[in-house]
């Protein structure tokens, strides 16, 4: 904006501020000049910073937004814009002002850090470290970069490389949080507990850790502790890390439909639908769909599927996203989809195939399990498709999901307590139980147990009810794992290959759980724990 006059006073006292690096002047200053009816893009900008650095990023969005319409090129205000829509998990719009922002400034570090950090939220982990070293090339000692990739080599578990990037960011900034945790991380793998437990505390305690670090440091702190058989404190540690992750996001839910209360609804729309209104011929091939519940198992039988050379296992990919949200989410979709016509199931499944990209003559697998709350979406697109559905102990499933820190939505929220957790997953299952008795999909269950136990008479037997002939590659999963990014919190376990450590460990933790159990305890009867 241009003053006839000159800049007002406030404007250049701004100025001096930000030339001093005193950044917490300038926010009160371009405030106070907004209050008094001033627009200019450079105090949108500092009001912005504020709300961002307060927790409030869809204020800080707004602001952006209106500072863009008065200085649509500037890419420190789109760099700002895709990190704070990050934060407020909208990611799709974040790479797409992250990319803006590079195309106007390719040499900006901190644009590819940010695009970076977008990029391992989507489960991209090989494009993620791509962009870090980007910006590290940029810049060589950012230690926020530095730090990164370290995390995502301990994502991958390749624990050399995430303790010598670690090591970098120390270097350079000693109590860098991420860094710290890359460390404790790998400190963990390596078996050295107390050092896990030392550097989980010392990103807890850093005063650079943003409140999503020192949640998910609390929680790595948890793992360290339960290594050290010291449930009870593991425990508190979660618990903590867990009620740090609520306050984070709370208001980012608020007034949404919860998950719980997005599977009682939609299964009570289905146990009043007709059965026979879902039996509509399908022409052309058709998915199978891997699902469950998280920690149940999906990614080690996704992993495994994938190794057969005849099986392609796409993971979380949005591919069900236009009628899960067109038709099924809103008030009466289950009716809705049970009415769909072949032409607009046609139109479904078109969309569905796109996103797939091609998979030749490979057998398609959807893995996702959240996906089992749309089971009535895929029954409408896919009748008789097979659907794999993962199973594993219920009170281990619930402890696991307690203990792990995923990308906040509206359904990992509901995992912040373990009581929330339980009842999400005794909800779940109850439409899984109703999508059993009334959709018409081939249901085959797989214990992660008895893959444990007898990993290829179990993988043999899936392969047959697929109509797949098994393969000896499967047996090599683990290899093919550490060759791929995985981005599920199970990533390291399966590119460990098979191991019972985690069968019944819901034991030590008891005690913790107990205002729980009961509310498993008809899953665990159900799927045949109740004698472990």
């Amino acid at each position: 904006m241009s003053y006839a006059a000159g800049p007002p006073p406030i404007l250049l006292a701004i100025d001096r501020a930000l030339r001093r690096n005193e950044v917490v002047e300038a926010m009160v200053l371009a405030r106070q000049a907004l209050d008094q009816g001033l627009s200019d893009p450079v105090l949108l900008s500092l009001r912005a910073y504020w709300h961002e650095s307060e927790g409030r990023f869809a204020t800080a969005v707004q602001d952006l937004e209106h500072a863009r319409q008065l200085a649509p090129r500037d890419a420190r205000l789109l760099n700002a814009m895709g990190r704070c829509l990050t934060e407020l998990g909208r990611n799709d719009e974040a790479l797409a002002a992250l990319e803006a922002a590079l195309s106007i400034a390719p040499n900006s570090a901190r644009a590819h850090y940010n695009r970076g950090l977008v990029l391992e939220q989507q489960g991209m982990l090989v494009s993620a470290a791509e962009a870090h070293s980007r910006a590290m090339a940029l810049e060589p000692d950012m230690a926020d970069a530095l730090s990164r990739l370290a995390s995502v080599a301990a994502r991958r578990g390749d624990w050399e490389d995430a303790r010598r990037l670690a090591d970098r960011a120390l270097a350079v900034e000693p109590d860098n949080p991420v860094a710290l945790l890359a460390h404790a991380r790998a400190a963990i793998a390596a078996g050295d507990y107390i050092e896990a437990e030392r550097t989980a505390r010392a990103a807890v305690a850093s005063p650079r850790a943003r409140p999503s670090a020192k949640a998910n440091a609390l929680i790595h702190l948890g793992d360290a502790l339960d290594r050290q058989d010291r449930p009870a404190a593991a425990f508190a540690a979660y618990t903590a890390g867990k009620e740090a992750e609520r306050a984070i996001s709370a208001a980012r839910f608020a007034g949404e439909e919860s998950g719980v209360d997005l599977a009682v609804r939609l299964t009570e729309a289905l146990k009043a639908s007709d059965a026979q209104n879902w039996t509509k011929p399908m022409a052309g091939p058709a998915p199978a769909f891997l699902l469950g519940f998280p920690r149940s198992g999906t990614t080690l039988l996704g992993q495994i599927l994938d190794a057969h050379p005849k099986i392609r296992v796409l993971e979380e990919q949005p591919l069900l996203r236009a009628v899960v949200e067109e038709r099924l989410l809103p008030e009466g979709g289950v009716a809705r989809l049970a009415a769909l016509s072949q032409s607009e199931r046609e139109h479904y499944r078109a969309m569905f195939w796109s996103k797939a990209r091609g998979t030749g003559d490979q057998l398609l697998v959807d893995q996702g399990p959240f996906n089992t709350l749309y089971l009535p979406a895929i029954a409408a697109l896919f009748p008789g498709a097979h659907v794999i559905f993962a199973l594993r102990d219920p009170r281990d499933v619930v402890l696991s999901c307690f203990r792990q820190s995923f990308v906040m939505h509206r359904f990992t929220f509901e995992l912040l307590s373990v009581e929330r957790a339980a009842a999400f997953y005794s909800r779940t299952m109850h439409l899984a139980e109703a999508a059993r008795a009334r959709l018409p999909l081939n249901f085959h269950d797989v214990r992660n147990e008895d893959l444990v136990g007898d990993f290829e008479g179990t993988v043999r037997s899936l392969c047959d009810e697929l109509g797949i002939v098994w393969d000896p590659a499967m047996m090599e999963f683990a290899a093919s794992a550490r060759r791929r990014a995985i981005a599920t919190p199970s990533a390291v376990q399966v590119a460990r290959g098979l191991s019972g450590e985690g069968i019944g460990r819901w034991r030590r933790y008891e005690r913790q759980l107990e205002s729980v159990l009961p509310v498993l305890e008809p899953w665990v009867e159900r799927f045949g724990y109740g004698r472990n």
